[in-house]
């Protein structure tokens, strides 16, 4: 049986090689495959016009006002009112919308929500979301890696016989894997976060004002967030759990809409700003 000390040392190079090779798969597999990891997570399904003509007429004439490709079109199944964009490029874009969403919105509202989605797939923010979640997620994992590697390497040291390839492997590799790890586990992921929830509110907030240039008529988005702060409220009061919806970063850093905050401090670390806010600064710029 393999002992802690050989679960966790680093001293191998093949290790490494490992590691970056892995992480280098899971930037490029996270990049060009993020839609049907997506759609597979929420279970979604393509339509065609037929299914749909009223949703499909709506992201084929904003998709001409945006000067983009109609992307592909997807449903969820979920009753939680949301929407989503994802891909790499115009080229290969989709967006998915819950049939909660589409039960809920009357057609003016679902041209805001689709104008929002197309927003950023126009400004390129299905791409830049992608690549941060991935980045945060492979520092995460770096730097918790090497903390416990060194602790792993630690164990070893004390861990059956005495031999001069522990304390080689300690005093040589242990230093090197703290000089990265600490400031990658105290620093790297700290700030990681920080600059990934504030890029996505304020894309969120670009994404808004996107619709309105889109659709012309500022109504229409703000009537659907006003729509979804008010479903916040039906959920909070009935004590609805939906937190199985985001529980995967890139699905809640695509998403129109999150779970309302329950207080400062979530809604300080979420990823989307709180929906009264972005009302009022849609009704601000309307004036």
């Amino acid at each position: 049986m393999l002992s802690i000390a050989g679960l966790f040392s680093i001293a191998s190079w093949k290790l490494g090689v490992a590691f970056v090779v892995c992480s280098i798969a899971y930037i490029v597999y996270y990049y060009f495959y993020s839609c049907k990891y997506l759609m597979k997570v929420l279970g979604a399904y393509q339509i065609e016009k037929k299914d749909n003509p009223t949703l499909y007429n709506i992201v084929e004439e904003l998709s001409i006002a945006a000067g983009i490709p109609v992307p592909k079109i997807y449903i969820c199944d979920d009753l939680i009112p949301n929407a989503f964009a994802t891909g790499y490029d115009p080229q290969h874009a989709s967006i998915a919308i819950t049939a909660g969403l589409l039960e809920i919105m009357n057609e003016k509202e679902l041209r805001g929500v689709v104008g929002h989605e197309l927003s950023h797939i126009r400004n390129y923010d299905i791409r830049l979301t992608t690549v941060l979640c991935s980045l945060d997620r492979i520092i995460f994992n770096c730097g918790v890696y090497l903390i416990v590697a060194v602790l792993g390497m630690l164990y070893s040291l004390f861990e059956g016989e005495f031999s001069i390839a522990k304390i080689v492997i300690f005093v040589f590799v242990a230093p090197v894997a703290l000089f990265f790890g600490v400031p990658i586990a105290f620093i790297g992921i700290p700030l990681s976060k920080i600059l990934y929830i504030f890029f996505s509110k304020e894309r969120e907030y670009l994404a808004d004002v996107g619709s309105i240039d889109l659709t012309r008529d500022g109504s229409n988005i703000i009537g659907a967030l006003q729509k979804l702060e008010r479903y916040d409220e039906i959920i909070e009061e009935k004590g609805v759990d939906t937190d199985y919806f985001y529980n995967d970063t890139l699905v809640s850093g695509l998403a129109l809409n999150v779970n309302k905050p329950k207080n400062w401090l979530k809604s300080l670390v979420s990823d989307h700003p709180p929906l009264n806010k972005r009302i009022k600064r849609l009704k601000e710029s309307a004036n």
